[in-house]
């Protein structure tokens, strides 16, 4: 007489889950709903019903929606396959990865982590909250691609007199662009001549030395300049 084994569905037992298994679960969650129905429209219940816990599980990993929105778009940026390969790399990057960086939010495959980031620059708009974690988020990806920029000038990837500070905001200004490009040309998404031209526009700006001082004149000021 043989056994019946019953097949088990759904979630594991408490006792069973690894670690971080119900964070996951809500981030999972998080990045359908605000993906789909926006910041403004997501509720904390139904992220929580997502994700099969009670809304007060959701307290219990994060502080409040605009933190949750935070943790869903790093997750979604750690997820990106060149940013995993960077991340990791041991040595200086060169030119053409940084570019290839950027580049990768053109990718199709990425619309969901787009929208998430224009909704997140929406959101710092008009929430407090959500305004200083994004500032902070923002701070914090300028200050790691500041150290990977001087990790390459010091190799001589790139001129070792380049303002990295500078060229780490453009990178980042140019892939918050990049962000918006399912609404403002939605035929650029994923186009290969568009991506070269991307990748070739990076890495001439990360080729440039710094700017010379501008020097300043001893004219007193207001007074006017002969001719």
């Amino acid at each position: 007489m043989s056994a019946t084994v019953g097949v088990r569905t759904g979630r594991p037992p408490a006792a069973e889950r690894p670690a971080g298994y119900t964070r996951e679960r809500l981030l999972e969650s998080a990045t359908t709903v605000f993906a789909t129905r926006g910041f403004e429209s997501a509720s904390l219940e139904t992220i929580a019903d997502g994700a099969g816990v009670t809304s007060a599980t959701v307290y219990r990993h994060f502080r409040n929606k605009s933190d949750l929105l935070i943790a869903v778009v790093e997750r979604a940026i750690e997820a990106v396959p060149i940013s995993h390969r960077v991340t990791r790399r041991s040595g200086a990057l060169s030119r053409a990865d940084f570019a290839d960086v950027v580049a990768a939010y053109v990718d199709p495959q990425l619309t969901t982590l787009r929208k998430l980031c224009v909704e997140l620059h929406a959101v710092a708009g008009r929430h407090p909250d959500a305004a200083s974690v994004w500032l902070h988020f923002n701070r914090r990806a300028t200050r790691a691609l500041v150290r990977q920029l001087d990790a390459a000038a010091a190799a001589g990837a790139i001129p070792p007199d380049l303002d990295t500070k500078s060229a780490a905001n453009l990178l980042l200004v140019i892939i918050m662009g990049l962000c918006h490009l399912d609404t403002f040309d939605p035929d650029l998404v994923g186009s290969r001549r568009w991506t070269g031209y991307l990748k070739h526009t990076v890495e001439a700006v990360l080729s440039q030395p710094a700017a010379p001082a501008r020097r300043r004149s001893s004219r007193p000021r207001g007074q006017p300049v002969s001719v």
